[in-house]
């Protein structure tokens, strides 16, 4: 139908049970682990949200409503599910996923229909957890037969329980944060994620957008760094209709979960306008690197994605490059 309400929907069998208050409109999954669950509100290890508290303030707007997946797992596929939908109001939106919130806010504003945002997250959870028994088979994990300690790293506990009762509900993409649990074992995930998409593309029968969040630079160990999974989820655009949202700039090395949730959700927002709703004015990501070009004194770097063109403010570091013995120098 078209986009508006509100609307009753009327069941009649032995009994009549009216659904009132129902909106028609554009709805989004937001999964992953802690960066994704983190509400506006912050809270989680003492977060703190930029914005947050403005947002919460202003938030009321019936239009943009949430349903918050209560956590829970299951060693076998379950079909439902415990949350309610809330629409957006200052007593309410300071429970909502703060990435979740801005990119409802941003698609609202712009698009002019509802909203409707379900929140299906947990923190420290793996890619293992929110994938399918068959796909990681296929992969060559291993499924164990009871739930670990740290229950969301156990692979396929968290899809059972909180991804696959969704599966059905019309939507029209996922949005994903996720990525900082797998960094040890960061080698597997472009495979692991590709499983991924590729499984609950398969589960919805449609080939649905799915937008990431490329981690920020947070330093584990000095033997866990978080660039070789930042390469693993830039190698899975290679995964059609995917985009990235970068967070190089806007992320934390000392914590883990970055306060500026605002451009992370407006960033994610942007690559759903210009690639799903053909607001084709907005630059849907950051530059990405294309191609290069190589002399013997220099090496040209062509990128997709640079809108008016690419400057420099100051020094340009943060680039390597590195011969066939794989040492690399500052550039």
């Amino acid at each position: 139908p078209t986009a508006g309400g509100p609307h009753a929907i009327t069941i009649k069998g032995s009994s009549i049970v009216t659904i009132n208050d129902v909106l028609i409109g554009e709805v989004w999954v937001c999964s992953g682990q802690s960066n994704m669950q983190i509400p506006l509100s912050g809270g989680l290890d003492g977060n703190f949200i930029e914005g947050g508290l403005d947002a919460i303030v202003n938030s009321k707007n019936d239009r943009i409503r949430f349903f918050t997946v209560k956590q829970n797992t299951s060693l076998k596929p379950l079909d439902n599910v415990k949350g309610r939908w809330e629409k957006a109001a200052p007593s309410t939106s300071g429970s909502f996923s703060a990435v979740g919130y801005f990119f409802a806010q941003q698609l609202e504003m712009v698009l002019d229909v509802p909203i409707g945002i379900v929140v299906t997250a947990w923190g420290s959870s793996t890619a293992e957890a929110w994938s399918d028994d068959k796909t990681l088979h296929d992969l060559g994990i291993i499924i164990p037969n009871e739930i670990a300690e740290m229950p969301q790293k156990t692979p396929t506990v968290l899809y059972n329980a909180m991804m696959h009762p969704l599966i059905g509900y019309g939507i029209k993409g996922v949005l994903w944060y996720q990525g900082e649990a797998n960094v040890t074992n960061y080698y597997d995930y472009k495979e692991l994620l590709t499983g991924l998409i590729e499984d609950w593309r398969d589960k919805w029968k449609e080939k649905l957008p799915f937008y990431f969040v490329q981690i920020a630079p947070y330093i584990y160990t000095s033997n866990e760094l978080s660039q070789e999974l930042r390469e693993a989820q830039r190698k899975t655009l290679d995964v059609e209709k995917t985009g990235m949202a970068v967070t190089l700039d806007i992320g934390e090395k000392d914590d883990i979960h970055p306060a500026n949730k605002q451009d992370v959700g407006l960033r994610l927002a942007k690559l759903a306008l210009a690639n799903n709703y053909n607001k084709l004015e907005v630059v849907a990501s950051g530059p990405l690197y294309k191609s290069k070009k190589s002399y013997d004194s220099y090496i040209d770097l062509y990128f997709d994605y640079v809108g008016s063109g690419l400057i420099s403010k100051g020094l340009l570091d943060g680039f390597e490059i590195a011969g066939s013995d794989s040492f690399y120098y500052p550039a």
